[in-house]
Order: C-alpha cells, then sequence, then structure tokens
C-alpha cells in the first residue's frame, strides 16, 4: 500500500513537471539539491535547539535539524523559483522532448524530497504502524539501504555521512550506538588494516565533552594524559580491524595493555562505545552505570581517549584514572 501512495505521488509530480517543462523543473530540483546541502551544513547548530525542544539524542535531533531547515529554504526557493518562472514566459511553446524532461527532472526532485523524509522517518523513535508499512515496502527498502545507490547520492549532495552512519549502526546493532559492557561484545565487519584511521580531532571533541560534564557535575576536568591515549589508540584500532567491539581484543584487555605500557591502574574506569558522532558517544557513557563514572568519578585525574574509524564506523576508547 506504502508503494502504491509513493509511486502515485511521484506520478502526479511528473505530470506537473510535463506541464511545466524543463527550465522550470530544472530550477525546482537545484533549489532542492542546495536547500539539501544547506540545511545538513547547518544542522549541528540547531541540533542543541531540537533536543531541548523534543527530548531526542544528539544525532536523531541533528536530523531533525536538517530537515525543518530544509523545508524553510525550499519554501523560499520556492518563492524565488515562481519569480523566476514568470521572467521565462516569453518562451516558445513547450516541445515534447522539453517536457519529458521536465517530467523526467520533476521526478528527480520529489525522489529527493523522499529520500530525505523517508530517511528521517527510519531514525525516529520506533512507530509500530510506521515500521510494519516500512517493512513491507520495496521502495522504503531501496532508500534506506545504506550501501544503496539512494544514500549514497543524499551523502553526495548533503556532504554529510551522518543519515547513512545512523542507517548502518541500527542494522548493525538496533540502535544509534552501542555500550559494550566490560562482560560482553558486539561483531562488526572487519575492516583492512589500511582502511582505518586515527581521530584526533573527534578524540578531542569527546574529551571536551567529558569535561564540560565533569564540570557540570561539579567535579573537577581531568587532565589529558599521553600514555592513556596511546593505549586507548591501539585499543580502538585493533577493534575496527577484528570486527569485535568489547573490552578485550585479541592482544590481551584494556588492563592488559596498561600493565605492558607500565601505567598504574588507580581508580582505572574505560568506555568501549560504538557511535557516529562524539555527542552520541558521550550520551551513551552517561547512560550507563559502568561508564557514567568517567564523568561524575571525583577521585580520578587523567584521561586518554582514542578514536578509531573504518568508513562509517567509529570506535571510541576512554580511559580515566588517578
Amino acid at each position: 500500500m506504502l508503494d502504491i501512495g509513493i509511486l502515485v505521488i511521484l506520478g502526479l509530480l511528473g505530470i506537473r513537471g510535463w506541464f511545466r517543462g524543463l527550465l522550470r523543473s530544472v530550477i525546482s530540483l537545484a533549489v532542492l539539491g542546495v536547500g539539501a546541502f544547506v540545511a545538513f551544513t547547518m544542522s549541528g547548530t540547531f541540533a542543541g535547539t531540537v533536543q531541548g525542544l523534543t527530548g531526542l539524542s544528539h544525532d536523531p535531533a541533528r536530523m531533525v535539524a536538517s530537515t525543518v531547515i530544509f523545508i524553510l529554504f525550499s519554501a523560499a526557493g520556492a518563492i524565488v523559483s515562481s519569480v523566476l518562472h514568470k521572467g521565462i514566459r516569453f518562451l516558445p511553446g513547450l516541445t515534447t522532448l522539453n517536457r519529458l524532461a521536465g517530467a523526467a527532472f520533476a521526478v528527480v526532485a520529489g525522489s529527493l524530497v523522499l529520500l530525505l523524509g523517508l530517511t528521517l522517518v527510519s531514525l525516529l523513535p520506533p512507530n509500530e504502524l510506521l515500521d510494519k508499512q516500512f517493512r513491507e515496502s520495496r521502495i522504503v527498502a531501496t532508500f534506506v539501504d545504506p550501501e544503496g545507490f539512494a544514500q549514497g547520492l543524499l551523502t553526495t549532495v548533503t556532504g554529510d555521512r551522518l543519515p547513512r552512519a545512523l542507517l548502518v549502526f541500527e542494522q548493525l546493532v538496533g540502535d544509534r550506538r552501542l555500550v559494550v559492557a566490560p562482560d560482553a561484545s558486539q561483531r562488526i565487519p572487519a575492516s583492512e588494516p589500511d582502511k582505518v584511521e586515527a581521530r584526533p580531532d573527534l578524540a578531542r571533541d569527546i574529551s571536551e565533552l567529558i569535561n564540560r560534564d565533569r564540570v557540570g557535575n561539579n567535579v573537577s576536568a581531568l587532565s589529558a594524559s599521553d600514555p592513556l591515549a596511546v593505549v586507548a589508540l591501539e585499543h580502538a584500532t585493533a577493534l575496527l580491524i577484528e570486527g569485535n567491539v568489547a573490552y578485550v581484543s585479541d592482544a590481551g584487555s584494556i588492563a592488559d595493555r596498561l600493565d605492558r605500557a607500565d601505567i598504574l591502574r588507580t581508580s582505572v574506569h574505560a568506555g568501549v562505545v560504538l557511535a557516529v558522532s562524539p555527542e552520541s558517544a558521550l550520551e551513551g557513557i552517561g547512560e550507563q552505570t559502568w561508564t557514567s563514572p568517567i564523568v561524575t568519578d571525583a577521585d580520578v585525574t587523567k584521561i586518554g581517549v582514542g578514536v578509531a574509524s573504518a568508513g562509517v564506523l567509529q570506535v571510541y576508547v576512554v580511559i580515566v584514572s588517578q
């Protein structure tokens, strides 16, 4: 039923494009493309506002912010487009080829809007009715496949890998992030060593976020520890290569790595998180009893963070100690 509705909508857009012609449809598509890029570029700025209003976590809030900005930009673009349309009324009558091209571009523009909408809905909290419709829809499955052409196109148009990354995480772990328990593990696709890269920028970001939360919890900020960071990065890199998110890798546990590095293990807390952003990783750390001391324990003074990424996968390893 959902597939039929989608096809009817795209068909009506095609008919509208037939009557408008190629130039007008191209203008509309350009407005939508630029709007999508601007929306995702600015979404981080307004994600906090959306979080406060809706209670969503950071990454879904970014998606909602992107969609709202996209709608506002498209509305403004529609006004500009209308003015331009009036200016081209002097053009000669539309040929059949021009009409066909207009219909095709209108369908493409409608598909872009549909892609954004379906991606957003797929990442919102579960809804039994919608989830059932989505599971039964072949069109939706094609549009929200993180490895498919549609999501690749969305990433190219918006310059943002967040939607695709969130869909990958949903398929892998059934959630938007994973904070693994000390005695648990989660298999993920193994990465080639040359595809895994260190992300000191993300490590710096989450360290700053952790210290911000610690200050908010009335405990002192932590000083950076290079030895702890080296151990954390080694462990994060090993997990991606082995395809396993856990406190233990083939080379041993985090505790084993600390011992080999001659680092005294006093009041040590560690967190291993699979997430798409530092903000999401921090939210996960704060939610779990075994990782929350990272942001609440007043006895620890040092922090080391290692972040390794491979494609859209990001593993965060956080170690704090006295």
